[in-house]
């Protein structure tokens, strides 16, 4: 099957929820592939350049697996839980691109390649498997960056012997059993700039103050001797400014626009709240508040609280009051932007507050 879609389809209780061979240029996509005996998603046999996005292939022996010369295709947005193994590529699987997916509570293993070069491993959760978080056997000259590795009941990452030049960076280790064994050759623990997050290292960063720790991390187990000589420091909680509204500005029936700048170094979510936090309302690129939920709203005193938190669990609010009144104001939004990883959302508008009525 080439240049195919399966999209949005319920694949549970089979030997296989979904299975290609000798299939290319196919997206799978918004399937959901649970409980099934061998494997959620499995493509064998020279299954080239797919895309394989957005699936749920929990409770299987394997969630999502290609074996056998299976290159080029992207895993990305997946959610691969509470199986023997989570996301599995085997036997001369290339250049592979396994990214933002989920893979906690399995049995086994979270991400398992073996015999696999190439590979690009980012920015996945991978958390509370029974032996380790990312396991490589026979692995060559692949990227691992900015992956989650927490909980993991034997090792956060493990690589096996024969395993030769991959590069191990940004990553994020928290509480593992032992956060990682390396038995391979010429690996590396750091980019040029940046290393990885260790819970037990985080200080000091003093000389220079650069986000890095000031001294290497020699913690790595195995037989490789490897060091990670430039760890992450802790950088706090994420910081919050309101630049707009202001405290006591006073607005009509349009929901009001509002300004935040959130930094951190290691930024994950950004949201508000209008309730106390019962419930949160994303920030993305839109700065205003959801209309329907300002309509609902009685006038008088309202308390927003603008959240984040950050790839280590840290987490900030900041409230700004105002006041709901229905004699509208006048708002008028000239510029919306974001820029940057920083999460900086910039919002500039002029309004009219409500005059007191002269007595």
């Amino acid at each position: 099957m080439n240049n195919s879609r399966l999209i949005n389809n319920n694949c549970t209780n089979n030997d296989y929820g979904i299975s290609l061979y000798y299939s290319n240029n196919n997206t799978i996509s918004g399937n959901a592939a649970n409980d099934n005996d061998y494997s959620g998603i499995y493509l064998e046999d020279y299954c080239n350049n797919n895309t394989i996005s957005g699936n749920i292939a929990n409770d299987s022996n394997r969630g999502i697996w290609l074996d056998s010369n299976c290159n080029n295709n992207t895993i990305s947005e997946n959610t691969a839980n509470d199986s023997v193994r989570g996301i599995c590529l085997y036997s001369a699987c290339y250049d592979n691109k396994i990214s933002g997916n989920t893979a906690n509570n399995n049995i086994f293993l979270g991400i398992y390649l073996e015999d696999c070069d190439n590979s690009t491993i980012s920015g996945n959760l991978v958390n509370d498997n029974g032996f380790a978080g990312i396991l490589f056997d026979h692995c060559d000259n692949s990227t691992i960056s900015g992956n989650i590795l927490s909980d993991n009941n034997y090792y956060g990452m493990y690589i096996e012997p024969f395993c030769y030049y991959n590069i191990i960076y940004e990553n994020f280790f928290l509480k593992n059993g032992i956060h990682a064994l390396d038995a391979g050759t010429d690996n590396k623990w750091n980019s040029t700039t940046i290393g990885n997050y260790w819970d037990n290292w985080t200080s000091p960063d003093v000389s220079p103050n650069d986000g890095i720790v000031d001294y290497e991390y020699p913690y790595i187990g195995g037989t490789a001797g490897s060091i990670d000589y430039l760890p992450i420091a802790e950088d706090g909680a994420p910081s919050i400014i309101v630049n707009t509204p202001s405290e006591d500005d006073v607005f009509g029936t349009s929901a009001p626009s509002f300004s935040v700048t959130i930094t951190d170094d290691f930024l994950d979510k950004r949201w508000y709240t209008l309730d106390g936090g019962l419930t949160i309302y994303a920030i993305n690129t839109n700065a205003t508040i959801d209309q329907t939920v300002w309509a609902a709203l009685s006038e008088g005193s309202i308390t927003i609280t603008f959240y984040a938190n950050d790839t280590l669990g840290h987490e900030t609010s900041k409230d700004v009051i105002i006041t709901k009144s229905w004699d509208d104001p006048t708002i008028v939004i000239v510029v919306v932007s974001i820029v940057g990883v920083v999460a900086v959302i910039t919002v500039v508008y002029v309004f009219m507050k409500k005059r007191a009525t002269p007595e």
